[in-house]
């Protein structure tokens, strides 16, 4: 159980890491492990096992990611720093032979590479295989309803009822797909205002307004005056505009668009 515990907590150092280095976007990352008496039910129902090492998710990590295509990008960061043992990709189905009405996720059995296991604190996990399991917030979300539905297997429900869910299923991955277009019109709205020609040029929103004020001479002149005059240190928390509400007071006050805005500074 201590190896199993240190396994837990260096795999929570290795995949936080992962994540922070390549800036993923996640909702969550979780590493457990089995209860003893999930276990022992799983040796005796299976009668299979002659050795704890053959059971493949004592050590279970979940990393429910928001945006679908940030899957297979973690899963490329995976690969680089464990081997795979069985990859499952639950999320791509033949649906017209398919029975099963679920909207799944990446299965991944691992292993500590043998390079990795050279280093002494690794060593003892040498011959241990984990589970990892990759999904989206809206996969993850489904993935607990259809839990708390009791079922333990599609075969279990009724025809109608499985009818219902395949459909639902479904939007949901339009969902997911829709969400990742919105994120990358996100990024590139972003991109496309750096210049202050089209700043000026744009609705005032939150990241406009970040742009106008790390952009604007006028404002970055008041800001040197007022630190200049009373010895003050200033510096900039874009978190204050949406805590204070501004791109909200400055509709009130019958702002819609930034070179209202700059007219205004200006004057």
């Amino acid at each position: 159980k201590d190896i199993y515990d240190d396994l837990k907590d260096d795999l929570e150092d290795i995949f936080t890491s992962i994540i922070k280095t390549n800036h993923f976007r996640i909702s969550n990352l979780s590493v457990r492990i089995k209860k003893e008496d999930t276990l022992k039910k799983k040796i005796i129902y299976k009668n299979k096992y002659k050795d704890i090492t053959e059971i493949t998710d004592i050590v279970a990590a979940r990393i429910i990611t928001l945006f679908e295509d940030d899957i297979n990008r973690l899963f490329e960061c995976v690969k680089e720093n464990f081997d795979i043992i069985e990859y499952n990709d639950k999320r791509k189905k033949n649906y017209d032979d398919r029975i099963d009405f679920g909207y799944n996720s990446l299965h991944l059995l691992l292993k500590f590479t043998d390079s990795r296991c050279q280093l002494i604190e690794y060593q003892k996990y040498k011959d241990i295989v984990f589970e990892l399991q990759i999904r989206t917030i809206l996969q993850h979300s489904w993935a607990e309803i259809e839990h708390g539905l009791g079922y333990k297997s599609q075969y279990e429900i009724p025809k109608d009822i499985r009818r219902k869910l395949t459909r639902l299923s479904a939007t949901l991955e339009l969902l997911d797909e829709e969400f990742v277009t919105i994120a990358k019109e996100v990024d590139e709205y972003n991109k496309g205002i750096e210049h202050v020609e089209k700043i000026m040029k744009t609705d005032i929103n939150v990241n406009s307004l970040i742009q106008y004020v790390n952009n604007s001479m006028e404002l970055n002149k008041i800001f040197t005056l007022i630190q200049e005059k009373n010895h003050l240190k200033i510096e900039k928390d874009e978190n204050l505009i949406s805590e204070l509400r501004i791109v909200k007071r400055l509709h009130v006050l019958g702002y819609s668009y930034i070179h209202e805005l700059d007219d205004f500074v200006k004057n």
